[in-house]
């Protein structure tokens, strides 16, 4: 599989008979939790970003559209199956434990806070240059709810919030509060309602710019990039199984 970019053309990844098969990041050596294999001869589609977006010409939907629209659908259903969450579930004590780490040319830090739910996700930090990604050889672990935006963070912050804070001089991507990690109905939520420029999810567009600030993270590696296309802020997600068969 190769990428084709202003003329340069660059390896992503191999896919042999049998081999299994699936979203960019398990040719990028990252773990999923959804695969497909190959039984006989693949035919590959690339799409352009204009093929994404654009209008087709006979007045059916963009695919673009397709997927917001399902995504808007499950997440719909999400809400639905939720309960309300009175005050003394929200209730949490604050910790004053806190770490630092150092990923490529990022600066991150982690202030980690007590939280009543035991659900906890792996991040791996990695850099964009050009086409290229660099990935940190160090992964962290972080409790939810968290928080991931640019330093120092948003000016108010709910008690029993972890937060994970990247150093960006001058400000152009991230915001104070890129993103938030929490769990809902027993499934874990990217919420990213006030960023400027958005979040991708595997390639799908979060923020109020796209019109879906929501979005469902099943078990797997979610590859996620703070601040929207083009931005050099990515990070790879693990979440874990969660509700009731989670363990068992």
């Amino acid at each position: 599989l190769n990428r084709e970019v202003n003329g340069a053309t660059s390896e992503l990844g191999k896919a042999g008979p049998g081999e299994v098969i699936g979203e960019m990041g398990v040719l990028q050596n990252l773990p999923r939790s959804a695969t497909a294999t190959a039984q006989g001869r693949v035919l590959l589609y690339g799409m352009t970003l204009a093929d994404l977006t654009d209008k087709r010409s006979d007045g059916q939907d963009h695919p673009g559209s397709i997927v917001s629209r399902v995504l808007a659908q499950r997440l719909r259903k999400s809400m639905e199956r939720l309960d309300p969450v009175g005050p003394e579930k929200q209730a949490a004590r604050p910790s004053s434990h806190a770490a630092s780490a150092e990923t490529h040319e990022m600066p991150v830090s982690a202030i980690a806070a007590t939280a009543r739910t035991p659900v906890k996700v792996t991040l791996r930090m990695g850099w964009r240059k050009a086409d290229q990604i660099q990935w940190s050889e160090q992964e962290s672990e972080h409790q939810l709810p968290m928080i991931f935006g640019r330093d120092p963070g948003p000016a108010t912050v709910p008690p029993g919030t972890e937060m994970v804070l990247v150093e960006e001089n001058p400000p152009e991507r991230l915001a104070p509060l890129q993103f938030r990690l929490e769990l809902q109905d027993g499934a874990v939520v990217l919420r990213d309602d006030q960023s400027p420029h958005g979040t991708e999810v595997s390639g799908v567009s979060i923020g109020p710019a796209a019109g879906l600030t929501e979005v469902r993270l099943p078990a797997g590696t979610h590859v996620l990039v703070a601040g929207g296309e083009g931005s050099p802020f990515v990070m790879a997600v693990q979440i874990p199984a969660t509700g009731p068969t989670a363990g068992g």
